[in-house]
């Protein structure tokens, strides 16, 4: 089970990045993948023996150089981070060198996989033909519900993967998640079908037998959360049995796949019913998690793509924001 780990930070950088860390923090924020990233520039500013108490140009562009074998996302979030610190210092009084490049993600090699009803049943089917082969005893009751709340929420498999059963609550037929994002800490409730609810329902009474000291909702052997590779062998598997096709790494299909399928045909649907934008649209961003609406906005560019004939439909409510939008998501693949 994940444990919140704890950074140190020992450079002349060290209380400004702590001050840092207190204010965002402070603003309810948890801040936890930048703090590591923080302690990450802590050791390269001792390392490369930097004494300025603030960040050079030097130091900038040595950081901001790419590594081998670092793809570019990983390299942009990292200069992302140490322009944040300098930005910091910079209102604190301090004169710092703040870099005016402009940092955009582009991922063009990356398309969307969207299932078809088809194959989206294909794949459930053979995730509840697992069965147990001697590894986690409760795989077989895991690993249908876990692909079925992927497929039918949205929800990444992060958030999934760490939720806990205590936060799975019911009101009636209903039940609702609590779920706990590790990105841009939008925590959030949403509800389930009745439908969804009742499998749900079900699910807790066998898991809670199985793996009765575990606390997650999706417990591996042992009853810890499981492992990102192990999870993602398992998704392979899925497709071989369901006769999806795999093109590779970075191609897909991906597990994350799940998530753009259920927003696109979410969007389809809302199209289908002509229903108001202004209305609807904010609240699939907050259902989904988004950090703003702009990452939802994505998707009506894909839908219209994949689903021409309602462009028209959604072109009247919504054309100033279909064209020219280069990303999905905001988020990693994999």
């Amino acid at each position: 089970m994940r444990t919140k780990r704890q950074y140190s930070y020992s450079s002349q950088l060290a209380d400004n990045i702590q001050s840092l860390i207190a204010e965002k923090q402070g603003l309810g924020i948890k801040f936890y993948a930048e703090a590591g990233r923080l302690q990450e520039i802590d050791r390269f500013v001792t390392e490369n023996n930097f004494t300025d108490a603030v960040i050079t140009k030097e130091m900038f562009n040595l950081w901001s150089a790419k590594r081998p074998n670092e793809n570019e996302s990983n390299r942009i979030i990292r200069v992302g981070t140490m322009q944040r610190l300098s930005q910091y210092l910079a209102r604190m009084g301090y004169v710092t060198y703040i870099s005016n490049v402009k940092l955009k993600w582009h991922n063009k090699s990356f398309k969307a996989y969207i299932f078809t009803d088809d194959e989206l049943s294909r794949l459930l089917r053979a995730a509840h033909e697992v069965k147990y082969n001697g590894g986690s005893k409760a795989r077989h009751i895991v690993v249908p519900m876990l692909f079925t709340m992927l497929a039918c929420t949205g929800i990444r498999i992060g958030e999934a993967l760490s939720m806990k059963r205590s936060d799975v609550t019911f009101k009636g037929d209903h039940a609702f998640l609590f779920i706990r994002s590790p990105k841009y800490d939008r925590d959030r409730n949403i509800p389930l079908t009745i439908g969804l609810s009742g499998k749900l329902r079900k699910y807790l009474m066998e898991i809670n037998l199985m793996s009765p000291k575990s606390e997650l909702l999706f417990p591996c052997k042992g009853g810890g959360e499981y492992h990102n590779s192990t999870m993602l062998y398992i998704f392979r598997e899925l497709l071989y049995r369901a006769g999806i096709s795999y093109g590779g790494r970075g191609k897909g299909p991906r597990i994350q796949d799940f998530r753009h399928t259920f927003t696109v045909k979410s969007l389809r649907k809302l199209a289908l019913a002509n229903a108001d934008p202004q209305t609807v649209y904010p609240f699939l961003s907050k259902y989904l998690g988004h950090k703003s609406l702009s990452s939802t906005q994505g998707y009506i560019q894909l839908t219209a793509e994949l689903f021409p004939y309602i462009i028209k439909n959604m072109e009247e409510y919504c054309g100033y924001i279909v064209p020219c939008v280069e990303g999905y998501d905001d988020e990693e693949a994999y």
